[in-house]
Parts: structure tokens; C-alpha cells; sequence
């Protein structure tokens, strides 16, 4: 039986005298003691932390349950039961359960009964008249039962234990709540309210907290107690504080006060603000006694024994120090390490044995340690087997038929392809990466592979067949190009015999009179010169080439990135699967429709908006720490979306775009700061004005978006080019004035329709275009272009940059292509290729399509959604794409 001895009034110790018993390794123990009202269960498991673990408290005499967790409060039951009782403690860690019988002191029915401790909470404690407040005051206590909440507030008296007050004249008010047991005995509490009034110099409020509500000298040892004032409050300034404190006296905003002995002790604060006004606070600080504490330092862990590497935390939960901060030292194998705190987490990444120790010092100066031992085994490697691919450029054709297979796709998921074997006929035909078959003969025939990784696992061995066929000199056919926009390659002219015939350059045409042309094995086309463009396969960013090779984000939380703290770890995903995928460059939307930044007031832009250049400066720290870039892309079409909820509503925006004194306060206020303290982080490679803002013109965007019906089909696209010229010659201009340069460009919606002459479509944003719209400003012009391209706008494939190289386009910039999809199917969840009625082509023939056509970069739409086809898109790009952002300025 356990029997609670009682010292000093306060503290009963629990003593054991039981049988000795079996221990059981993995079982939990407990050390249970008793405070006042109160039973503390210290439970220790050395598998499981003892938040972990599961109570239960049962009355014996009647089987109540009397709790469920590791503190057992007995306040609620000393008017059920009276005097000692004998209570079960069971603690289970899930698998194991430990009891546990003794005695708990439910109160003794004699003279003994302690008076009640009057606590409350206030809602506010300060503010502007008429200040309403709440006050509870469910913090009160008393070792029997509360008869009665009593308050007084400006000479009024008010019963209830949770009461709201208002107060309509500037001061400060005493509040004052006195609780009444059921003895009779009272005790009080009181907080100041400060009430102030707009346009008045206020009072000063003195206030001050503590440490330590319940300061208490240990087995002798002297308590400190910091007194804090850092709550007092003025509307001035509080110029001084003066304290005392049982007999000692400071002048600092935050003193420390030692006790030496138990007692109530009398603390005045008095504050004085910056015009002489001053208010006092008198209270009083009770500092307790105990002797014979029971104290222990207890140690889990998440796990005992593991397989290297492993990250172990360990606790300190459920230990009993009387120091109360105190400071913990963990050792392992006596090596120290610096975390200090009541938890650590250790990476633990070789095998071995390991001792984890940890210790603290107590009030008494005294060193209280415990040790927990943790066993790591080593790893098992098990070696992956690596996995062929064969890709060959063809698998069928007329005979003689040269086919070239390569291996380029074979993977090893724990190590590298080291071997080739090219398997033909059961003999080995080759060893290296790629192998080439001649076939002079029809029929079908199996090529096979087997990669060997870099330990010498064999894969799997995969077959590819091939189909030859014999030719008969037939006519060649000359498949029909659109008229209306004619475009057609060599791929579809063919000649099923190879003998010379068929249209073998690659060149625009229309059909004359086709295959009905008398003369057998001819058809007769007429040549159309293609567009003589001169656009760059690269950028120049500081004098350096780039391929842009990327992907669209293009948010996180749409229209809410960068204003209101950045998303750090998906921005971080992001860029890694960027980097996995061997791209370089992010196009990110910012303000988007407006939601967020930039700030308003009265109708014009006040500045970028909150946390703006806060948030694109982190987020351009990350990706020159990753060596990439990021594009940021302003506005959207959506800007002008009839959402009712937005601020600031869609007629700002609308303005925004038809108003030159709104435009004119976006300029000044917020792109002049961006680029004045963003435009030279090496990671912001070039600044993109709209995404598709020529949707906003379209009958389609006013029924879809609800735009106000003032405003649908009043937007023209000749707004739209004179905000992008300006925009475009402010960054430039900004830029220049402070020594550096600025790439712009924008996101148009086609490159056909609106960046083009060439295709039906007109080029909006040439430099003579935007020029003549900003009086001939020779710093309106975009330095690249940057369509975007979707089969609904694609006409078939006439306006489609994966069937047209860069100079047919005919313009004299470099073109990035925006937005795409990387297969026709992502919409509809399939893979499907993109189809165009020239040449279909799958995801992973898309982003080389575009550094095959000359192009200077492409950012495949979108990562949020189709993250694992970009990757599959971005990696057969094999290129020098130019140096990383961390690289630029070396």
C-alpha cells in the first residue's frame, strides 16, 4: 500500500511498500505523489512518450472513474467524498499496464479548510470609449466549493462569475472580484481597465506579470521571481518605472526580486509617462514552502533501435524539477551536443550502441540526470535491378531499311547503366549506348536489350519489333495543306519506294492539281517561301545566352503568393522538380486579378503592396540559391473577372487599363519601387506585363467572367498595347537609372493571332505597334516575345509552334513559348498526343520540338497539375541552356 505522508502543509510524498514484483522491460512505471487537490502521475516508458500513454484513476470503494489523464484533479470531488480513499492508478502504453493502489486525501473532515483564490480574465484591458470588456473569472479555486462571485466596477457591485461591463468615460478603473467559499472565507483579485478617449493625453496604466504565479523556496533554497512591466501602456511613452518589492526597490522595466522565505509580500509598481502623469499598482505576491521533493528527470524516445540512418526524438515529459526554467544538457556517448530544450531530435547515422544522457540542475543547485540506451543496426542494401528501354526511330518502312535504336531511356533507381547488350537472333550485335540494324529484306523482325548497372545486375531483357515491307514504285502521295493558311513538310509527302520522288524540303505549299497530274510517280506543288524571320534561339541576360527551358507554377494559392508571406517549402518543391527535370527558369503569376497587391486608396495605386518586395525577395533568394530563374508575371486577364468579393472591385482594374491617371499611379507607386529594388537579383530574369490579356476583349471572357456590362466588349486592344507600352518603357527606364537592364516581355494569347503578320493574325506587339501608341518611346518595345499555345486557338495546327519553326513567324525577336500543354489529353486526364493535322506529337517530342525549331525556350503549363508529364517533356532536352543565376554575375 501507498500511504501520502504530509509535509509542510503542502506536499504529500507517496512512500511505496509493496511486494516485489516481476519487471517487465517494455512495461510503464509510475511514481505518483500528491500536492493539495491535486495527484501528479509521473509515468515513465522507455517505448513510449508519455503523452502517449493511457490513465485511468478508479475510486476502489465504489469503482468511480474518477479520470483518464496522466493529472488527476480531486477539486470536483471533495463534496462526493471525504478523508482518504483508496484509488487504482493503471497506466497502459498499448501493450503492457502497470497498477497501482494508494491513498489520495480528498480533504479531512476537521477545522482544516484553506480560504479561496479569486482569478479572472478581462477580454481587453485597454481601449477607446465606449470599451466593452468580458470578464470571467472560471480561474477562481478554493479547496471545498465558490459560493460567490462578487465585482466591483466604478463603485457598483455585480454578482455572477462571467459578467460584461461597458465602460463609457476615459479612466482607469480598479476592477476588483472577491470570491466567498462556502466557509465564508473571501479572498479578492483586481486588474485596471484603461479607458481612453481620441484627442486626450491619457493616464499611464501601471501593470506588470510575473515568471512564476506560484514562487516556492525549496528545501531552503532562496527563489527568484522576475517582475515584468513591458504591459503597462500610455498613449505617450512610459518614461520611468519604479518598484518595490519586499522591502527592495528598481527602476528597470523588468527587475528580478529573491525570497528567502515563505510569506506574503507586498509589491507597489508605480510608471510615469513622458509628460509626468503617473498610476500606481499595489498587490501582494504569496511565496510557498516545500521540503522533501520528490524530484526526477525522466527520458523517452520515439524509438529504442532502428536501421541507420534514423532521426529519434526524445523527451523529457512527466519529470519533476523544481527549478521552473530549467536548462537541459543531452549528451550522447558523452559527447555534447547544444540543444538545451526538455526534447531533441538526433539523426543518428551510423550503426553502434548509444547511450543518450540527459541532466539539468534543480533549485537546489543540485545535478538530476537520467540515460536511455538506443541501439542502430546498419542498412541492408539490396540492389535494384536497372530497367531497358529500347527506342528505336522508326519501327516499319520499305525495304532496305536502316533502323537506329538507342538506349537513352534505361534507368537505374540505385545506381547508373553501365552496359549494353543488343540482342539479334540470340547473338549479340552490340554493346554500346545506341546500335544501328540494316534490314534488305521483308519481313518482322525483334530487336532485344539487357542493361547492366553499375554493381553488374542484369535487367529485365525488353524486345522491340520491326516491320519491313517491299516497295512498288507507287505514286507518291502529297497530302492536302489548308489553302486558307497552307503549311506543309516533307514528313507528309511521301513516296512508299523511296526512288527519288516525293517533296524532300521542308518548305511552305499548296496543292495545284495534285495527284491528278497525267505524269505517273509526280504530283505538282507549288512553293511558298517560308518566313524569313531572324529570331534568336536564345536571350541575352547579361550578356549571356539562355534557353529558357521551364514550367508555368503558376500559383500556389491563385492570386494570393506574394503579399501575405510565401509559400517557402512548395516553392522549393517546385524548384527541385525543375532541376530534376533539367529545366532552368519558373514563370510565376503575382498580382494576377489584383486580390492581393497591389495597395489601393481612393480609386489609385498607392504602391506595391504589403510584404510585396519582402515576399519576391525571398522567393528570388530561393531560386539563386538552386541557381534558377523565375519570371515574374504581373497581371491576368482574370483582373477584369466579375468576382463581387474582391477587393479591390473589378472597376478599379478596368480603370487601371483605361485611365491614364490610375495607370500613370500603378507606374509611379508600385512597378518604379518593384523594379527599383527587384530588377538586379540575379534570379529575376525578365519582368512579363499581362498573361493573355487579349481575352479580355473577346465576347466569350464578358459572358464567361460576368464583367459589368459597362464595360463588356469596351475593352479594346489598343488598351491593351498602350498599357503594355508604358509598363515596358517605365521598367526600362527605371532600369537605365540605375546603371542596370530589364528584359520585358508579355504573354500573349496566340502567336499566330496577335504576334505574327504571316499567318492571318497581326503582330500587336511590334516596336513600330507599341511605339506609336506612347509617343514613338523608343523604350515601349518588348525584348522577347512569349505566345502561348492551345489547339482551340490553334487552328489544326496553322498557328502551332511545334509544326513551325521560329523564322516562319517572320519577326526579328527571340520567341519563348509561355503556355502549352504537353500532350492534347491533360484536360480530359488521358495521354493523348498533341494532334494537329500535319504531325502528331507526344509529350516527350514537345520541348525538344521547340530547340529543334529554333526557338529560345518554352514553359510547359501547368506544375501543380501535370508536374510528372513535364518532367517527361522537359528531359530529353540535352543542351547547354546557359549559366544558372548563380552563375550570371560570376
Amino acid at each position: 500500500m501507498i500511504r501520502p505522508i504530509l509535509t509542510s502543509g503542502l506536499l504529500l510524498g507517496l512512500i511505496a511498500c509493496a511486494e516485489p514484483q516481476e519487471v517487465i522491460n517494455t512495461a510503464p512505471t509510475a511514481n505518483p505523489y500528491q500536492t493539495n487537490n491535486m495527484v501528479l502521475s509521473l509515468a515513465v516508458d522507455a517505448q513510449t512518450s508519455s503523452e502517449n500513454l493511457s490513465y485511468s484513476w478508479v475510486l476502489l470503494n465504489d469503482g468511480t472513474l474518477l479520470g483518464d489523464s496522466q493529472n488527476l484533479d480531486i477539486t470536483s470531488f471533495v463534496d462526493q467524498y471525504e478523508g482518504e480513499q483508496i484509488v487504482l492508478l493503471s497506466v497502459s502504453d498499448g501493450v503492457n499496464v502497470y497498477s497501482q493502489n494508494f491513498t489520495v486525501d480528498f480533504g479531512v473532515t476537521s477545522d482544516v479548510d484553506n480560504p479561496p483564490t479569486a482569478k479572472f480574465n478581462s477580454s481587453v484591458l485597454s481601449g477607446v470609449v465606449p470599451l466593452n470588456v468580458t470578464f470571467d473569472a472560471s480561474g477562481s479555486s478554493d479547496d471545498k466549493l465558490i459560493s460567490e462571485y462578487s465585482w466591483s466596477i466604478n463603485n457598483e457591485d455585480i454578482p455572477g462569475k462571467k459578467i460584461d461591463y461597458q465602460f463609457d468615460v476615459a479612466n482607469n478603473y480598479v476592477v476588483i472580484l472577491t470570491v466567498m467559499d462556502s466557509s465564508g472565507q473571501t479572498h479578492s483579485a483586481e486588474q485596471i481597465i484603461s479607458a481612453t478617449q481620441v484627442g486626450v493625453d491619457n493616464f499611464p496604466v501601471a501593470r506588470y506579470i510575473v515568471n512564476n504565479d506560484s514562487p516556492t523556496i525549496v528545501d531552503g533554497q532562496p527563489v527568484t521571481v522576475i517582475f515584468d512591466a513591458s504591459t503597462s501602456s500610455d498613449d505617450g511613452t512610459i518614461a520611468s518605472y519604479s518598484w518595490q518589492v519586499n522591502n527592495q526597490t528598481s527602476s528597470d522595466s523588468k527587475p528580478s526580486f529573491n525570497f528567502t522565505e515563505p510569506g506574503t509580500f507586498n509589491v507597489s509598481l508605480t510608471v510615469t509617462d513622458n509628460i509626468g502623469q503617473t498610476h500606481s499598482v499595489n498587490d501582494t505576491i504569496v511565496v510557498g514552502e516545500l521540503t522533501n521533493v520528490p524530484e526526477s528527470i525522466s527520458i523517452q524516445a520515439s524509438t529504442t533501435s532502428a536501421i541507420a540512418p534514423a532521426s529519434i526524438t526524445f523527451s523529457t515529459n512527466g519529470s519533476l524539477i523544481s527549478e521552473p526554467n530549467p536548462v537541459y544538457v543531452w549528451r550522447i556517448n558523452n559527447n555534447t551536443l547544444n540543444e538545451q530544450s526538455n526534447s531533441l531530435t538526433h539523426e543518428f547515422t551510423q550503426a553502434g550502441n548509444f547511450e543518450v544522457i540527459v541532466s539539468t540542475t534543480n533549485q537546489k543547485n543540485e545535478i538530476i540526470s537520467n540515460q536511455i540506451s538506443v541501439s542502430i543496426t546498419p542498412a541492408v542494401v539490396v540492389n535494384i535491378k536497372p530497367t531497358a528501354d529500347i527506342d528505336a526511330d522508326t519501327t516499319s518502312g520499305v525495304a532496305p531499311l536502316a533502323v537506329n535504336f538507342n538506349a537513352n531511356n534505361a534507368t537505374d533507381s540505385d545506381g547508373s547503366v553501365a552496359g549494353y547488350k543488343w540482342i539479334v537472333n540470340g547473338v549479340t550485335q552490340g554493346t554500346n549506348n545506341s546500335f544501328t540494324q540494316m534490314y534488305n529484306t521483308p519481313g518482322t523482325y525483334t530487336v532485344s536489350l539487357v542493361v547492366t548497372d553499375n554493381e553488374g545486375l542484369d535487367s529485365d531483357q525488353v524486345s522491340q519489333s520491326i516491320t519491313v515491307t517491299q516497295g512498288n514504285n507507287a505514286l507518291p502521295i502529297c497530302d492536302m495543306a489548308d489553302d486558307t493558311n497552307p503549311y506543309c513538310k516533307a514528313d507528309f509527302s511521301t513516296d512508299d519506294n523511296d526512288d527519288g520522288w516525293g517533296w524532300e524540303n521542308e518548305a511552305s505549299c499548296i496543292f495545284v492539281d495534285g495527284p491528278a497530274d497525267p505524269n505517273p510517280g509526280s504530283c505538282e506543288l507549288e512553293v511558298i517561301t517560308p518566313g524569313a524571320g531572324n529570331s534568336s534561339n536564345r536571350i541575352t541576360y547579361m550578356g549571356q545566352p539562355l534557353y529558357l527551358s521551364g514550367f508555368n507554377i503558376a500559383w500556389f494559392g491563385f492570386a494570393g503568393d506574394v503579399g501575405n508571406g510565401v509559400d517557402t517549402n512548395q516553392l522549393r518543391q517546385a524548384i527541385a522538380d525543375l532541376k530534376q527535370a533539367g529545366g532552368n527558369t519558373l514563370r510565376w503569376w503575382i498580382h494576377t486579378d489584383g486580390s492581393l497587391t497591389p495597395a489601393w486608396n481612393n480609386g489609385l495605386i498607392s504602391g506595391p503592396g504589403n510584404n510585396f518586395i519582402t515576399d519576391m525577395t525571398t522567393a528570388l533568394d530561393i531560386a539563386l540559391e538552386e541557381g534558377v530563374y523565375i519570371v515574374p508575371s504581373l497581371w491576368s486577364f482574370d483582373m477584369l473577372n466579375g468576382n463581387a468579393f474582391r477587393n479591390p472591385p473589378v472597376d478599379d482594374n478596368y480603370n487601371l487599363l483605361t485611365q491614364n491617371n490610375v495607370l500613370q499611379s500603378y507606374l509611379d507607386n508600385a512597378l518604379v519601387p518593384m523594379v527599383t529594388q527587384l530588377n538586379d537579383h540575379p534570379a529575376l530574369v525578365a519582368w512579363e506585363l499581362f498573361n493573355e490579356p487579349e481575352n479580355m476583349t473577346e465576347s466569350w471572357f464578358a459572358d464567361r467572367d460576368t464583367v459589368n456590362t459597362n464595360q463588356a466588349n469596351a475593352l479594346t486592344l489598343e488598351h491593351i498595347q498602350v498599357a503594355t507600352a508604358k509598363m515596358a518603357a517605365t521598367i526600362h527606364q527605371t532600369a537605365i537609372d540605375n546603371g542596370q537592364v530589364a528584359l520585358v516581355t508579355t504573354g500573349s494569347k496566340s502567336m499566330g493571332k496577335y504576334n505574327s503578320d504571316v499567318a492571318g493574325g497581326t503582330n500587336l506587339y511590334s516596336d513600330a505597334a507599341l511605339m506609336a501608341l506612347n509617343n514613338n518611346d523608343p523604350l515601349s518595345v518588348l525584348d522577347f516575345y512569349q505566345p502561348h499555345y492551345y489547339n482551340n486557338e490553334g487552328k489544326q495546327g496553322d498557328w502551332s509552334p511545334f509544326h513551325h519553326d521560329a523564322s516562319y513567324w517572320n519577326v526579328d525577336k527571340p520567341i519563348v513559348v509561355g503556355e502549352f500543354y504537353v500532350n492534347d489529353g491533360l484536360k480530359n486526364n488521358n495521354s493523348q498526343p498533341l494532334k494537329a493535322q500535319y504531325e502528331d506529337l507526344n509529350t516527350e517530342d514537345m520541348c525538344l520540338k521547340l530547340v529543334e525549331g529554333g526557338y529560345a525556350g518554352g514553359w510547359a503549363w501547368q506544375w501543380n497539375e501535370y508536374a510528372a508529364e513535364i518532367k517527361s517533356c522537359l528531359n530529353p532536352i540535352n543542351i547547354d541552356l546557359g549559366p544558372g543565376s548563380d552563375e550570371i554575375m560570376q
